[in-house]
């Protein structure tokens, strides 16, 4: 969440691979949850089971922004956007701003695509552990992290006879989510092997391999760059920014990104990791569980924010008056964000997930004894 903040306050250009590490994460959790509640129930009751306290965490909020930004754009702006708003009711917001038009007037929606990709994984994910052996869903994740650069290779090529735009090809492929089930799958696959990969050797080398992985694409892609003769730091361009397209970066970087988001989170998980005392602080901790609201509400917060940093800052045309914009927005918005998610999950979120842990508890009891009639 801070790296995906500090990237909208345009002072940490790749900050959007805290969106591909939270993808990570989020397979990896949702794995590690099912293992822990479920792994022995019958399909039905799994299933039932974790969509429920999947709809429980991502509904609610959710469902509420959305509503209340279509009623401010339509009260603000006009003629309502219809299908902006289906598709944001019904997790498919990724294909509609791909391929139309997925936003409102007047009120920041634009970032909730991602939510539809990560509902769409759960969807597929959960029939997949519910009726699958171990064996097979382990084939299955396998399958997803070598199909998705794939996917993305012969989706850039049919965006490219199709006359899109770079730019709309770009962001199809970065919004396309069976293009980035890697993600998911690289997670699930880390919490079915955490005892594995978590001991602090192969943490190690998995976080080597990503961080090698990246320092490739880069390299290789400079030099793609020069080639086209590009020189100085426009040889950075278009390597590491997440919207990106041509030469086939767009099927390597998020690959690259992944494993390095394993690497992160398998170290983290091991004993002894260089940052335990910092993830584990009570602090972070509270902001991690409070993340989810955080995301949902933190472009929101960075409007308000800007909009009353402009009243005493000029944002500046030279680049450094823009970074010393930019920091001053973000040490704004920060706290903001921090401190609206925690009190919407004290507040809001965490009683419904408790109503729904209630109601699972309720069906998974056994009956009361029955009285024999005379």
């Amino acid at each position: 969440m801070t790296s995906v903040i500090a990237q909208h306050c345009k002072i940490l250009p790749f900050g959007w691979m805290g969106v591909w590490l939270f993808f990570v994460i989020s397979g990896f959790v949702v794995t590690t949850s099912l293992l822990s509640r479920g792994a022995g129930d019958p399909p039905p009751v799994l299933l039932r089971s974790f969509y429920l306290r999947r709809a429980a965490r991502i509904w609610p909020i959710y469902w509420a922004y959305v509503a209340v930004g279509f009623g401010l754009s339509v009260l603000a702006a006009g003629p309502a956007n219809w299908p902006a708003f289906a598709s944001l009711l019904f997790f498919y917001n990724n294909f509609q701003s791909a391929f139309g038009r997925g936003t409102f007037e007047g009120f920041p929606v634009g970032h909730l695509w991602t939510i539809s990709v990560e509902f769409q994984f759960y969807i597929v994910f959960g029939l997949a552990f519910a009726f699958l052996s171990r064996r097979a869903l382990v084939a299955l994740l396998t399958a997803f992290l070598a199909a998705a650069p794939i996917l993305r290779f012969v989706g850039g090529l049919w965006l490219s006879a199709a006359d899109f735009s770079p730019l709309r090809a770009a962001f199809a492929i970065y919004s396309f989510s069976p293009m980035h089930f890697d993600a998911f799958a690289a997670g699930a696959l880390l919490a079915l092997g955490r005892r594995r990969w978590a001991e602090p050797a192969r943490a190690r080398l998995l976080l080597m391999l990503g961080a090698m992985a990246l320092i490739a694409y880069v390299g290789v892609y400079l030099a793609v760059n020069r080639g086209h003769g590009a020189a100085g730091l426009a040889m950075f361009r278009n390597i590491l920014s997440g919207v990106l397209f041509g030469d086939q970066r767009e099927v390597w970087l998020y690959s690259a990104v992944d494993l390095m988001s394993v690497g992160v989170l398998a170290t983290t998980l091991s004993p002894h990791a260089p940052w335990a005392r910092l993830v584990r602080s009570p602090l972070l901790q509270a902001v991690g569980q409070a993340s989810y609201g955080g995301y949902v509400y933190h472009v929101l917060c960075l409007q308000w924010t800007r909009g009353l940093l402009t009243l005493v800052v000029s944002p500046g045309a030279t680049m450094a008056r823009k970074l010393e914009f930019g920091a001053l927005h973000f040490a704004l918005a920060l706290p903001l964000v921090v401190v609206v998610a925690i009190l919407s999950y004290r507040y809001v979120e965490r009683p419904i997930i408790r109503w729904a842990g209630r109601r699972l508890a309720a069906r998974a009891a056994p009956p009361g004894p029955s009285l024999a009639l005379p």
